[in-house]
Formats: structure tokens, sequence, C-alpha cells
């Protein structure tokens, strides 16, 4: 997609299990997810769009670095019942991917309801911005050896999501449930106790 200067015209001629190659350089630009992808590139290719995921196929991230400009770098929220239906099951693995909040993100991820949808994080970093991930439904999110320099990692208002973390490190709260909500599940292995649960 260098050549284009567009990450969407790459995903656009893409076929469902393509590889998509990022080169180094930024883009601006905004695009759509809508069939299982895999994208590859250095974190010197750095992306100020934001990413919508639409699409019932796992997709994977290499590398790459997000730079907010926007309250959310990766969108997965369904966004009515019929989406959701479509998106319910579906992987995000984000390899070795950085998030930095250019002093004004909001969250990395938003993950809407009306879907569960599964989020392995590996090696990945966020900093600079409020929150990883906003969980509004029963999502399981699998972190592991990832770095969370942010007030919280996630927020989960709702009922169900499960986590298991293993040899993270927190700056932070590590999560934090809304007042009448309860995890479906927590499994920590090794994280750095700085993180805690609120």
């Amino acid at each position: 997609t260098q050549d284009s200067g567009s990450v969407q015209r790459g995903v656009s001629v893409a076929a469902s299990g393509d590889t998509v190659h990022i080169g180094d350089g930024t883009y601006a630009d905004d695009f759509t997810v809508d069939r299982g992808l895999t994208f590859e590139g250095s974190n010197a290719a750095i992306l100020t769009g934001q990413m919508f995921v639409r699409t019932g196929e796992d997709v994977t991230v290499n590398g790459l670095h997000f730079r907010l400009t926007n309250d959310q770098a990766i969108n997965l929220e369904p966004y009515n019942a019929t989406v959701g239906a479509m998106m319910d099951g579906m992987t995000l693995t984000l390899n070795g991917t950085e998030f930095d909040g250019n002093g004004r993100g909001v969250w990395g991820l938003l993950m809407g309801g009306n879907a569960t949808i599964n989020l392995n994080l590996n090696d990945t970093h966020f900093w600079g911005m409020d929150y990883a991930a906003y969980l509004g439904g029963d999502h399981v999110i699998t972190a592991t050896g990832s770095n969370f320099d942010v007030r919280r990692a996630f927020v989960a208002p709702t009922n169900g999501a499960v986590f298991n973390l293993t040899d993270n490190f927190f700056g932070g709260v590590a999560i934090n449930v809304g007042t009448s909500a309860r995890i479906g599940g927590l499994t920590i292995r090794a994280d750095d106790k700085s993180g805690r649960v609120n």
C-alpha cells in the first residue's frame, strides 16, 4: 500500500485470507476491514486514521503503529444486531503493535456490544491515552507480554468479559468494571502488581 498511499486501496483489492503489506510511512485514511486479512508492517508504518473492523472472519495485525487522532484507533463496534450476529466469535490478534495516544486519544480499541469478540494482544504497547480498550460486551481478552502505560487498561462497564493476562505491565488500573458489572472470568499469571482491578 506504500505505492498507493492508502491502506483502504490495499484492503479493497485483497481477498479473504490475504496479507496486506504496509510500507514505512504515514497513512491518514480511515479504512474498513470487511473480510479476514493479515496486516503486515513495521512500527515505522504509522496509521493516523481509524480501522473499522466489520467482519466475522479473523483479522491479524503484525507490527504497525497506530497514532490516535480520533477517539479510537480500532473500532470493533457492532452497531446493530445484524452486524453483531455477523461478527460474533471473530478474533482480532495484535502482534508487536503500538498505540500512541498522541496526547488526545481516549482509547486504543472500542469494542461494543451485540457480539462476543476475542482479542489477543501479544507484545503490544499502549501509551498516552485514557484506556487501552473499552469493552461494551462479553468479550474474551488474552494479553501476553504487553505494556499498558495508560490510566486504565480495560474498561468493562457490563457483565461477562473474560480476561487471561500473562506477563504484562500495567502502569495504572488493569481492569475497571462498572458499579453493577461483574467480569466473567479472570486469570493472571506473573503480571506486574502495579496494575489493579477496580
